[in-house]
């Protein structure tokens, strides 16, 4: 999910003009890792252990669930045609989005990055794994990802989001 996530950070950084307009550089990539392996350190041992990342899904799903209420409120008053406070069937089935959750298992996520196996995530574990992924969308290899390549690294990744979508309306 990891994995998945970093490819769909960088999709997302290609669908906003500003950023789609610039190349990512591995440097630059790498001090965006960094800040965000601070955020997940919730202790700042240097380490993530599974707590610490649960804490993390636990915060993101918390903003995911806050902007889902947001944007929903405003969506029922644009479905609402009638204006009468409440929404038929057909009015809803006309919009309605589902907010993906993350569901991770924060023990799959440690073990999948802690190459030495020693339980915790250090920051070289992490970036290693990261910047692995950065390196493999640079399909030529000159250290900036262009809005061709993150385009080509989300599309890459499209099935298996499509099953991460697909679990979370069960």
């Amino acid at each position: 999910m990891l994995l998945t996530a970093i490819t769909l950070g960088l999709a997302a950084q290609a669908a906003q003009p500003a950023a789609a307009a610039q190349p990512v550089t591995r440097d630059g990539y790498a001090q965006m890792l960094d800040r965000r392996f601070a955020n997940l350190d919730g202790n700042g041992d240097g380490e993530l252990a599974p707590d610490e990342v649960q804490a993390a899904v636990d915060r993101r799903n918390a903003r995911v669930m806050a902007n889902a209420r947001e944007r929903l409120a405003a969506q029922f008053a644009r479905l609402d045609a009638n204006s009468d406070g409440s929404l038929s069937l057909d009015e809803w089935q006309a919009g309605a989005p589902k907010p993906r959750l993350a569901d991770n298992d924060p023990d799959e996520a440690i073990e999948r990055l802690d190459s030495d196996e020693d339980g915790t995530v250090t920051r070289a574990e992490y970036r290693d794994n990261q910047l692995a992924t950065f390196d493999r969308l640079d399909s030529n290899g000159d250290g900036q990802l262009t809005v061709a390549e993150r385009r080509a690294g989300a599309a890459a990744a499209a099935p298996a989001n499509h099953n991460v979508q697909r679990s979370n309306r069960n």
